[in-house]
């Protein structure tokens, strides 16, 4: 839940476009700007850097893949200024060439969110949790995350995490530590009144091959009390769980927040067991995405595929309606131990992407170069979820179709406003954030 608090900040930046936001769309495009058209190659014999007030030089430099007195390929510049993008440090990159002299120009977001929490669980009104949390994205002005969070009312519990997405200079380790405790009201149709409580850690140690692959291994201590004994691996009220995963990424995406081209493949073994290593099940998960771009239009296709193997204990169940959702039955909850889910959907420009700024005394350039834009999507979902004694067949995927609009907001905010049917044409309209995938 804390991971996604706070983008709660750009709601107050879009409302404050009312009073004094101006509109800097036409300035700084690479291609546009007079002067600035770059070649189909051309050779860099330096790199300057303008507006990086906290961000260490080196964090934006890495992520170029070339040095001075190399000759660089325009397609390959995109490339760099999209991996810059995906730092989420930025509110604009901007490249231009003077001469044989990159200048990169970098709007800078502000860093730290020291801000209330307001959240539906599960787009359930009923179901409100509220806190404090902060937030820092720049840590060190070395691109780390740091942050902390803690909530009461429903499912309440407290998160504290920090991740390095690299470390170690050219080896291009990355690392992610978290300790949490929380309370998770069920979710299982079988025990209605099922109560967890979690208290543990996780580690995350991994390689960064390249630019677009990853490999890691995780590990989770889980202490769980429930007060449903008689469902437990241990057959007491307390299991003691130990999480290991082995997980590979290939993802190259332009953009993570609002991706246009590119795939993104994962592939990831799980076992859990208790600490003493008995009653272990396994799971393995495969999630394929591609997106492909036809002119001004976006199409993108999703295959996600969720396999256990071993007796799965039933507070790790498999869920559609929760995390996972097929749109068309955005409320319906369905359980088992695999899943499945299916996605196609084309996105189209309604207003396109341009850059306001706005003027406060407070955060000064840090409100400048605020992105917004619309877009329009039909899209088709299918998902199932079933369990190991089942075989799956047709009867078990709830599909739906529909349109919307996605909106591009500030800070890498998206807000979708969908319709959609299932399959005997009941409609539904749908508030959500984040792109779909």
């Amino acid at each position: 839940m804390y991971s996604i608090i706070p983008k709660l900040f750009p709601y107050y930046v879009l409302a404050v476009f009312l009073f004094g936001a101006h509109d800097v769309s036409s300035k700084m495009r690479v291609s546009n700007a007079k002067g600035s058209k770059l070649d189909t190659t051309f050779v860099i014999n330096g790199i300057e850097l303008q507006g990086n007030r906290r961000t260490k030089s080196y964090i934006i430099l890495r992520e170029l893949g070339f040095v001075p007195g190399d000759t660089v390929a325009r397609q390959d510049l995109e490339k760099a200024k999209k991996r810059i993008e995906n730092l989420n440090l930025f509110n604009r990159v901007t490249f231009y060439l003077d001469q044989q002299t990159l200048l990169i120009n970098l709007t800078e977001r502000w860093y730290v969110f020291p801000i209330p929490i307001l959240f539906w669980n599960e787009h359930d009104f009923k179901k409100l949790s509220y806190g404090m949390g902060v937030f820092h994205y720049n840590f060190r002005g070395r691109a780390e995350l740091l942050a902390f969070s803690g909530w009461w009312g429903f499912n309440p519990g407290y998160s504290l995490q920090y991740v390095n997405r690299w470390f170690g200079g050219k080896h291009r380790f990355y690392s992610e530590i978290t300790f949490f405790s929380k309370r998770v009201d069920s979710k299982t149709l079988e025990f209605p009144d099922l109560e967890e409580r979690h208290r543990g850690f996780s580690l995350v140690l991994g390689k960064r091959w390249g630019f677009y692959t990853f490999s890691d291994l995780r590990l989770e201590y889980d202490v769980l009390y429930t007060n449903y004994p008689d469902i437990m691996l241990s057959g007491t009220a307390r299991d003691h769980l130990l999480r290991l995963q082995l997980h590979f990424k290939y993802d190259s995406r332009d953009l993570w927040e609002y991706p246009r081209r590119g795939m993104k493949a994962e592939w990831a073994f799980s076992r859990c067991s208790l600490q003493n290593f008995r009653h272990p099940y396994r799971l393995l998960k495969i999630d394929w995405r591609y997106y492909h771009p036809v002119k001004a239009w976006i199409l993108a296709t999703r295959l996600a595929w969720e396999q256990s193997f071993g007796k799965v204990a039933v507070y790790d169940r498999l869920f559609l309606g929760y995390d996972q959702r097929v749109r068309g039955h955005f409320q319906h909850i369905c359980e088992g131990e695999n899943r499945s889910v299916f996605s196609l959907e084309t996105r189209f420009p309604v207003l396109k992407i341009r850059y306001f700024d706005l003027y406060t005394t407070i955060l000064g350039s840090y409100l400048h170069n605020l992105q917004f834009g619309v877009y329009g999507s039909l899209f088709f979902d299918s998902g199932a979820t079933w369990f190991q004694d089942e075989k799956i067949t047709l009867r078990h995927y709830n599909s739906g179709f529909g349109g919307g609009l996605n909106f591009l907001l500030p800070y890498s905010t998206v807000l979708r406003l969908e319709w959609a049917w299932d399959e005997n044409l009941h409609p539904e309209l749908i508030f959500d954030g984040n792109v779909a995938f």
